[in-house]
């Protein structure tokens, strides 16, 4: 039994009694606001929270745009009578114009325009030959309209003279837009 209290003695005497040393050189003092380990600190919590803001603005645009919207249609027909067809629609919500692109001339393509009474040009939209050969639907945001009379002017291009002459002229409908409140 001395030889195992002799050694835990001799343990004791080695362990404690031999002086640490010191650093040769001490740390400069630096500020804890300084630090580069304290500057860095918020850094992934910043960094989580901006995906976590990120991630939960696009699954709610996400459902905002996917949710289920009535829209309101309007059959358009071309009208020799001045006769004007009235859509009334919400004022952020979409319309579906529908209309028949008559057979006239030999076009590669057509080009849709909503046009207000004064000849401005709201909207354009190019219509191929295959889609002209059936009832053409073009759904336009009425968030970029005011009530009002338009005229939906269906133009006919050809891919060879399309950049030198001026398009011509296919159909002109009529509508006037009110909005419902």
């Amino acid at each position: 039994m001395s030889t195992g209290a002799d050694f835990v003695r001799a343990a004791h005497d080695y362990f404690v009694d031999e002086p640490r040393p010191f650093p040769v050189e001490p740390k400069p003092f630096v500020p804890a606001w300084l630090s580069l380990r304290n500057l860095l600190r918020p850094v992934p919590a910043f960094a989580l929270g901006l995906a976590l803001g990120v991630s939960a603005l696009v699954v709610r645009n996400a459902t905002t745009h996917r949710s289920p919207q009535v829209i309101t249609e309007a059959f358009l027909t071309e009208s020799r009578s001045g006769e004007l067809k009235t859509i009334q629609v919400s004022k952020d919500r979409e319309v579906a114009l529908r209309f028949e692109i008559p057979p006239r001339g030999d076009f590669s393509g057509y080009q849709a325009q909503i046009v207000t009474e004064t000849g401005k040009v709201e909207s354009s939209s190019p219509i191929s030959a295959q889609q002209a050969k059936e009832a053409v639907y073009l759904l336009v945001d009425t968030a970029t309209l005011s009530p009002g009379r338009y005229f939906l002017v269906i133009q006919g291009v050809n891919d060879k003279d399309a950049a030198h002459r001026p398009l011509t002229e296919v159909a002109r409908y009529a509508f006037d837009l009110k909005f419902q409140r």
